[in-house]
């Protein structure tokens, strides 16, 4: 689930300075179990919840969404597209900042959360994260 905020609208337009477009915009995190990955071996995804442990179980993965207007912003700017169509992205959350690709999905372009991000931030699945994404350039 995603939540944009009005003050924080996609700017997918350089800024002064020439850099690549660029958006800031709250997102919740949220826990993707791959099958198998769980207990019972048939949870393919579920949603963040407050009572699920910090640390998801090994093989999980931990995601923000991006607003669909923030995607359908990348998906034009972007250029073609790399493997599983995967666009390479700088990203900011809190004061944590790394290079990574934003991935196309059935609800929209999703952003893997690394661990280290996860706990120099403080976030857990059902949090929201405040994120500033650049298209790299």
């Amino acid at each position: 689930m995603t939540r944009a905020t009005p003050d924080a609208a996609p700017r997918g337009e350089q800024d002064g300075a020439g850099r690549p477009p660029a958006w800031e915009f709250d997102a919740e995190v949220w826990l993707h179990v791959p099958r198998g990955a769980d207990p019972g071996g048939t949870e393919s995804h579920k949603e963040g919840h407050p009572d699920e442990p910090a640390e998801p179980a090994p093989g999980s993965w931990c995601f923000c969404t991006l607003p669909a207007e923030v995607g359908e912003e990348v998906a034009l700017l972007s250029g073609p597209r790399r493997g599983f169509g995967s666009v390479r992205v700088a990203v900011e959350v809190g004061g944590s900042a790394w290079a990574t690709s934003v991935f196309p999905g059935s609800e929209g372009y999703v952003l893997p959360l690394k661990a280290a991000v996860r706990r120099a931030e403080g976030l857990t699945p059902g949090d929201v994260a405040r994120v500033r994404l650049r298209l790299a350039g």
